[in-house]
């Protein structure tokens, strides 16, 4: 800005250094909550999958011991 020697600067550096780290913390905040609801979806997906495998497999093993009991399974 025209007029403003290096006090001036120094001076509007410190109030601006204060707004930067508010606005900072802000988008940190945000960035980092963006980040774990990504991660948490990820782990539930995992999840999902890995329920999904075991269950299936509880099934084929359910229905081979149904089978060879003599019972008529799908």
């Amino acid at each position: 800005m025209p007029g403003l020697g290096q006090e001036g600067d120094r001076r509007r550096s410190g109030r601006a250094r204060g707004q930067s780290s508010a606005i900072g913390a802000g988008v940190g905040t945000l960035a980092g909550g963006h980040r774990a609801r990504q991660n948490q979806a990820g782990r539930n997906a995992a999840n999902a999958g890995a329920q999904q495998s075991a269950l299936d497999e509880y099934n084929r093993a359910w229905n081979a011991c149904m089978r060879g009991r003599g019972y008529t399974v799908e």
